[in-house]
């Protein structure tokens, strides 16, 4: 349509198709302690990782009311839910974490829920690749199901979320991790023990 067009019969454009689902997935990582962390990378992953989400929910919110409900899905990471080395990273996915049980509270009166999905080592991702081999052979020791995830495995999270099939779920935090937050210390402990008890180490 041209503009003159838009501009002659704007009463005959209405959004007619329902808005119900909006996923936040935005995400960057600097891989800097707290010693090494530079003002700029702070900024920016916050920016990216917190600010960004807040304002999709800000925005997206109204108009999955408007359509009668719906559901919100924060990707967050299992830095969410413990430490890690990168200070701006996991300030902002704890922060994602607490910013979906705020949008629990009060978006739920719009009959909309809000969740976070909290993945581990997913592999075949930029961020995977990111972190070099090291970085992809320590988690694997770790995680009781002694394999990374796959993307299509978070997808399927997300869509399920998405769904009228989790209509009674909101403000869980779903860690999708083989197992790493629940077990994966006590794995890696009994991982260590075996290995002095065979004298590997």
């Amino acid at each position: 349509m041209k503009r003159h067009g838009l501009r002659r019969y704007p009463q005959h454009w209405r959004i007619s198709a329902s808005f119900t689902s909006w996923v936040n997935n935005a995400g960057t990582i600097a891989r800097q302690g707290i010693i090494n962390t530079t003002a700029e990378a702070w900024n920016r992953t916050l920016a990216v990782n917190l600010t960004g989400a807040m304002f999709g929910m800000k925005h997206c919110a109204p108009a999955i009311r408007d359509s009668g409900g719906g559901s919100i899905i924060n990707i967050s990471s299992t830095a969410g839910l413990t430490a890690c080395d990168d200070a701006a990273y996991m300030a902002s996915r704890w922060g994602l974490r607490g910013l979906t049980k705020t949008a629990v509270l009060q978006f739920s009166p719009w009959n909309i829920r809000v969740n976070s999905i909290h993945p581990g080592q997913i592999a075949d991702t930029g961020f995977h690749h990111s972190g070099g081999e090291a970085f992809a052979h320590a988690p694997r020791v770790a995680i009781p199901m002694h394999r990374q995830g796959a993307p299509k495995e978070c997808a399927e999270l997300v869509l399920f979320l998405a769904s009228d099939e989790s209509g009674f779920i909101s403000g869980a935090e779903i860690a999708i991790d083989g197992g790493y937050i629940a077990a994966g210390t006590a794995n890696l402990h009994n991982r260590v023990r075996e290995d002095f008890a065979a004298g590997r180490n």
